[in-house]
């Protein structure tokens, strides 16, 4: 007996000491990234799949387990992948360009290890050249340690599209409002006069128009087709759940550029985590899934079949799916609601007067000094929408108050930690993170800096810190830090603020957030909307342990930013409008640019038949909004000239030019401007002039106003790249030294092309 007893101590202690790491369970996958043909609803994509799949495989876990995922790169070109939401070591986040992973070439493979050290709802994507978007994503599920498993459901939830990444891209740096079929409309106007006065409609089209912002512009991109599981509504998903057993539904947003607004018909949603992370238990009706956030809820099915919800939050389509206790059990088709209208109060400017201010440059704070310093004298009623309701035409104004009212929607606020926070300390420094951006060039920025140019937020290992959000745009943006969780300042007690690692902060808005630098690395932080992301708004949160000055960590580089794909990248916008009036020559225009978001080339032209000029002109960004130009003309039968002017968008959304031409014999001045107004989503008004001033006498005209041409067209939108119009012009020249002041009227029919 006592040598048993010596025995059971030995072994005891054995045990003891055992090294936990030889105990943990190894998890071992392979997976293989192809190029691929992915077909959802007659719409096909040239895409990417893994193990021949789109969604990619459900990775499983334990925690506790080793995980080994093997891939191997059988595509054509780079990728990566990176797991959403794990704390991993910072050499296997999978972001290429940092720590020194440089992504996986073709016909090469990466194998990633690490610990799994949470348990939750997250998901996995490629984090190379929008890949992502075209089929490189999957869920990952990872269970908590000696706990049964229960029925549960993956939801994930995408958006489908034939179009690429780089053309969706292109599209909007050509044309920022390309998708947006939404736009307020003459008989809009016509509906809040009605409803609000003529002057508070008024007062309201002034107030955007001299900010150039569309209140309408709730989603970058529209025409996706959307998808739970990789299905689409036609096929008819069905998730079987017995009728009073709970079941788990692990919410997963895996879009591209959409939010869902997320419900089961009839059935309550009992809110179990958020981004992998317990809360306390609440009950909602509705969640508003930003992009790439998880959300567990759980559900208590009966007998009847429920329809699964997921509505774009732009409203312009849904995900379809049902639960139910057999297949063969129809469900009710929602309708869609009212796509929301964006007020003055959703960029913190609601109740002042902003037609005679221009807020292009204001930060949140500056707008609140000025609204502070009015007093606020001006009625709210003087811009639509600052106490709610809806417009004239039904739709619900302000961001978020689409939702039934009648439905309980969750809030962040609501959050609320399960276990006890484990780092209550004062944050030792606060750092703003300022959020903005330009959507006429479709450049989004961090702290007023785009892409490589926006320095990194260097940490001290173990250091505390406040991040504050501040929101400086019209769009509401999921941020989303690598390898590290965030405790989200929203109201409860500190001790149980409950973890994130994607904060979606709403336009206009401020949110802040504390942060414990406790994983050493170099961490990619970025807007997970992809087209902002890759427009610019990524930089990297950089961990280090200091030895006095110096920081210690292999890869990290403390000073550049984060360099993206497409940062270098050419866009461009080919313009061509042709048009012909009785009894004249075919008249010609160009307008076309090639470069990126600083340098351009354009290409101009006008002429009649075989008349006409042409210039080549070099482009700088100067502003949000103009480009500086320098360059040179000539007309076609040879007399050059130079130019040097500005060109872009002024206030009421005026396209603009104003040049000086100069030559030998010639000094003039040329401005030109038009802008359009809808009559609905298909048929528009252009009204635009063009006027030249002579600086000097020359053999044709005196000093002075030289011509003067203005006319109207009204324009039938095919597609936003085709669009014939009926236009009508009229031209007078002045001050011409032959005695010819002619006034020309004409009435053309043209098309407008742009590619």
């Amino acid at each position: 007996m006592k040598y048993s007893n010596n025995l059971k101590c030995i072994l005891f202690l054995f045990v003891s000491l055992f090294p936990l790491s030889l105990m943990a369970q190894t998890r071992e996958y392979n997976l293989v990234v192809e190029n691929a043909k992915i077909s959802i609803n007659g719409r096909t994509l040239k895409g990417m799949n893994i193990n021949g799949q789109v969604p990619a495989p459900k990775l499983e876990f334990t925690e506790g387990d080793d995980a080994i995922i093997h891939v191997k790169n059988n595509s054509s070109e780079i990728t990566s992948l990176h797991w959403h939401g794990l704390l991993v070591p910072a050499e296997m986040d999978g972001v290429p360009g940092l720590n020194g992973f440089g992504g996986i070439k073709p016909g090469e493979s990466f194998t990633y290890r690490f610990r799994i050290r949470q348990n939750g709802t997250y998901w996995y994507h490629s984090h190379s050249d929008a890949q992502e978007a075209r089929g490189l994503y999957g869920p990952l599920i990872i269970y908590p340690k000696d706990t049964p498993k229960t029925p549960e459901q993956v939801i994930l939830l995408t958006d489908f599209t034939d179009e690429q990444p780089k053309d969706i891209l292109n599209n909007l740096k050509a044309n920022a409002g390309h998708y947006n079929n939404n736009r307020r409309t003459l008989g809009g106007f016509v509906a809040d006069a009605n409803k609000f006065g003529l002057k508070a409609a008024a007062n309201d089209r002034a107030a955007w128009g001299k900010m150039r912002m569309d209140p309408t512009d709730i989603a970058d991109v529209t025409g996706y087709e959307f998808l739970i599981n990789g299905k689409h509504n036609k096929e008819n998903q069905t998730f079987i759940a017995n009728a009073g057993e709970k079941t788990k539904l692990r919410i997963i947003n895996g879009s591209a550029m959409t939010y869902f607004d997320f419900r089961v018909d009839g059935l309550k949603l009992r809110v179990l985590a958020a981004d992998g992370r317990d809360v306390e238990p609440f009950e909602v009706d509705e969640i508003r899934v930003a992009v790439a956030e998880t959300y567990d809820v759980e559900i208590i099915p009966d007998d009847k079949s429920h329809a699964i919800i997921a509505q774009s939050m732009d409203k312009s389509g849904q995900a379809i799916a049902k639960i139910a206790p057999s297949e063969n059990m129809p469900i009710e088709i929602p309708k869609i609601g009212k796509r929301p209208i964006l007020t003055m109060n959703d960029m913190g400017m609601g109740g002042m007067d902003m037609s005679q201010m221009d807020h292009s440059k204001m930060s949140p704070d500056e707008m609140q000094k000025m609204h502070e310093a009015m007093g606020h004298s001006m009625s709210h009623g003087e811009l639509l929408g600052n106490e709610g309701g809806t417009d004239g035409k039904g739709r619900p104004f302000g961001w978020g108050k689409d939702h039934d009212p009648n439905l309980k929607v969750l809030d962040y606020s609501d959050l609320k930690s399960k276990n006890i926070q484990s780092d209550l300390r004062e944050t030792d420094r606060e750092i703003i993170v300022r959020i903005g951006g330009n959507m006429e060039k479709y450049i989004w920025t961090i702290n007023g800096k785009s892409g490589e140019n926006i320095p990194p937020i260097n940490l001290k290992y173990g250091e505390r810190v406040k991040l504050i959000f501040k929101n400086e745009s019209m769009m509401a943006h999921p941020m989303h830090l690598h390898g590290m969780f965030v405790q989200l300042n929203n109201g409860q007690d500190m001790e149980r603020l409950p973890d994130k690692h994607i904060v979606s902060v709403l336009p206009g808005q401020t949110y802040s957030v504390y942060l414990t630098a406790n994983e050493i690395g170099e961490w990619s932080f970025h807007c997970h909307l992809l087209n902002h992301m890759v427009s610019g708004m990524m930089t990297k949160v950089v961990v280090a342990k200091y030895d006095g000055q110096m920081p210690v960590n292999e890869h990290a580089n403390h000073k550049e930013g984060v360099k993206h794909i497409h940062e270098n990248g050419l866009f461009h916008r080919y313009d061509i409008d042709l048009s012909k009036s009785a009894n004249q020559d075919l008249e010609w225009q160009t307008l076309s640019w090639i470069g990126n978001d600083k340098h351009k080339i354009y290409i101009k032209g006008e002429g009649q038949g075989n008349e006409g000029d042409i210039s080549l002109l070099y482009g700088r960004l100067i502003s949000d909004f103009w480009d500086f130009q320098i360059g040179a003309g000539s007309q076609i039968n040879g007399k050059a000239y130079g130019i040097v002017g500005f060109y872009g968008l002024a206030p009421y959304n005026i396209e603009t030019n104003a040049h000086l031409m100069l030559s030998d014999n010639l000094a003039n001045v040329e401005l030109e401007g038009e802008t359009k107004f809808y009559l609905n989503q298909k048929w528009f008004l252009e009204p635009s002039f063009k006027t030249k001033i002579n600086l000097s006498k020359n053999n044709e005209f005196d000093a002075g106003l030289n011509e003067i041409k203005y006319g109207i067209s009204a324009n039938y939108k095919i597609t936003p790249k085709f669009i014939p119009y009926i236009g009508l012009e009229a031209h007078q020249n002045f001050n011409s030294r032959l005695g010819q002041n002619d006034h020309e009227s004409k009435l053309a029919l043209g098309i407008r092309l742009w590619f």
